[in-house]
């Protein structure tokens, strides 16, 4: 796995999720991996890695629990799937692998190291080390219900 000269891809947020009625949700990254160091809006992602830092109420990721593992120091559940993108008439159009950390016990504060996490895919054959971390990006997922979720620290840093 690749980044702009080799850096270190790494985060800190702290939220608080405040449910104004019961919800199935997470809080999560979204970390988008592309076969070329640039790709711009018509290349598609060849792997998306979700890292969970919070569920509730039921949630689960796509695919199927593969493994328990530690990684810096914390329990993960990986979740291993695919997405499939078809047109109208059934044909695929676009598909990535999908790789879902799940913290074994939610919080709402983490430093997290994206780049050990990534590495740790590569390591066990998942991922490509040729593909290039493009972007990552964080937020909630709601299936339903209703709720806010409230930032007060958030960084990611690449060095």
């Amino acid at each position: 796995m690749k980044t702009r000269a080799g850096r270190k891809v790494a985060s800190d947020w702290t939220f608080k999720i405040t449910q104004t009625t019961p919800s199935v949700m997470n809080v999560s990254y979204d970390v988008w991996f592309h076969a070329k160091s640039n790709p711009d809006w018509a290349d598609q992602p060849t792997d998306e890695m979700m890292v969970w830092l919070n569920y509730q109420g039921g949630a689960g990721p796509l695919g199927t629990k593969t493994v328990r593992l530690t990684v810096g120091g914390v329990a993960w559940d990986l979740y291993v799937g695919k997405i499939v993108n078809r047109d109208g008439g059934g044909r695929v159009t676009s598909s990535w692998n999908v790789y879902s950390y799940v913290r074994a016990s939610p919080v709402t504060s983490a430093h997290t190291d994206i780049t050990q996490l990534a590495q740790t895919l590569v390591s066990r054959g998942q991922l490509q080390n040729t593909k290039y971390l493009t972007s990552v990006e964080s937020g909630t997922e709601v299936f339903t219900g209703k709720g806010q979720l409230d930032t007060s620290a958030y960084s990611v840093s690449v060095g």
